[in-house]
């Protein structure tokens, strides 16, 4: 299983984002071939004081190059170029193979800038979508 997280950083217009997202992006990344399941919350909350995200989305495919071969298709494209220009405040993508969890700060998929991290548990309030094939 190879997992993507998005980490979305506070929008310019919360409302407007998140009617976006969940009219426009949802039912794009839906229809991604390839796609495993697909899980979000944009009511994300930290233990202690403020989130620094606004929402958190995470992606299962069946393998790297299983995501590569999606984002190639057009519906790949459609939802990658629709996730760099409605993302107004930018974010954090986070990809986990098998013991690799590598992140880069871009709005810019292609452009990874690729480093180690460590990721706690965020706590949400969620609302989840789920997608299998």
């Amino acid at each position: 299983m190879y997992k993507t997280l998005a980490l979305y950083l506070p929008p310019e217009d919360p409302e407007a984002f998140r009617e976006h997202y969940e009219t426009t992006h949802v039912p794009l990344v839906s229809r991604v071939p390839g796609l495993r399941a697909f899980r979000y919350s944009l009511d994300v909350s930290a233990p202690e004081g403020e989130s620094p995200y606004f929402g958190v989305s995470e992606a299962e495919w069946d393998s790297p190059e299983a995501l590569r071969e999606s984002l190639r298709t057009p519906e790949g494209q459609a939802a990658t170029a629709d996730m760099q220009s409605g993302a107004t405040g930018g974010f954090v993508l986070v990809v986990n193979g098998s013991r690799k969890l590598t992140c880069c700060r871009q709005t810019k998929i292609d452009q990874l800038g690729v480093h180690s991290v460590s990721v706690g548990s965020v706590g949400t309030r969620p609302r989840s979508r789920f997608r299998s094939r």
